[in-house]
């Protein structure tokens, strides 16, 4: 599987359905294994924070959710611009855990963001297995408890929307105590779930967009001297 390397952070190249098969196998393991879908926001940070991206790089599957990221970076392939790879596999992955009765578990910061998650999945997949939710910032308890919750509810995968950072830091501490097969983190990519994006989001990621195509030709020109 070839990789794509962006500011020292490896993002795997391949198709939805080679995600797919790589995601199967790793529903059929004991130990919990982790896919992480990168958008622009997670990139840059992920930029200036070496720990961040040594967090990154345990994941055993990265894939790229955002298709400002392909843009920024002039790569081109099919479908590239329509929607990235990361996001088929999501909507192919979701998919399967309906048809296959499979229990989700969704974690966020704020119980706000988990209600427009929850939102999204069930509208689409109607009759979904949702296991439980939590929202990290609305109680003050220790990872050990939340550990238990997610593990008492025997859910077979656990989809992130954290920021980055707060999700690869928790994966990383508790990687070995999680009872589940699949960890699937997201960062809090709010264009996931938001049904009508407002201006002001779009103009976030339009000024995203600029900044990472400016630094990525900034670098790019430093190499060729």
């Amino acid at each position: 599987m070839k990789r794509i390397d962006i500011w020292d952070i490896q993002m795997d190249e391949c198709t939805a359905k080679e995600a797919m098969q790589c995601a199967m196998q790793y529903m059929e393991t004991e130990a919990l294994n982790v896919i992480e879908m990168l958008n622009g926001n997670t990139i840059v940070q992920a930029r200036e924070e070496e720990e961040l991206r040594a967090m990154i790089a345990q994941s055993d599957l990265i894939l790229i959710g955002d298709r400002m990221i392909l843009e920024a970076a002039g790569i081109e392939g099919e479908n590239s611009y329509k929607e990235p790879e990361g996001k088929r596999f999501l909507k192919m992955f979701i998919r399967y855990l309906h048809k296959n009765h499979k229990k989700v578990y969704l974690l966020a910061l704020t119980k706000e963001e988990i209600r427009r998650f929850e939102d999204y999945v069930k509208s689409r997949y109607s009759g979904i297995k949702i296991a439980g939710t939590f929202a990290m910032h609305e109680s003050e308890i220790a990872d050990d408890m939340v550990v238990n919750q997610i593990n008492g509810t025997e859910a077979d995968c656990i989809l992130s929307v954290l920021p980055p950072g707060e999700q690869e830091s928790f994966v990383a501490r508790n990687r070995t105590l999680l009872d589940s097969r699949l960890w699937i983190g997201l960062g809090n990519d709010r264009q996931l779930y938001a049904r009508n994006e407002s201006w002001t989001g779009k103009l976030r990621a339009y000024v995203l967009k600029q900044f990472l195509k400016k630094e990525l030709e900034k670098e790019k020109k430093k190499n060729e001297v």
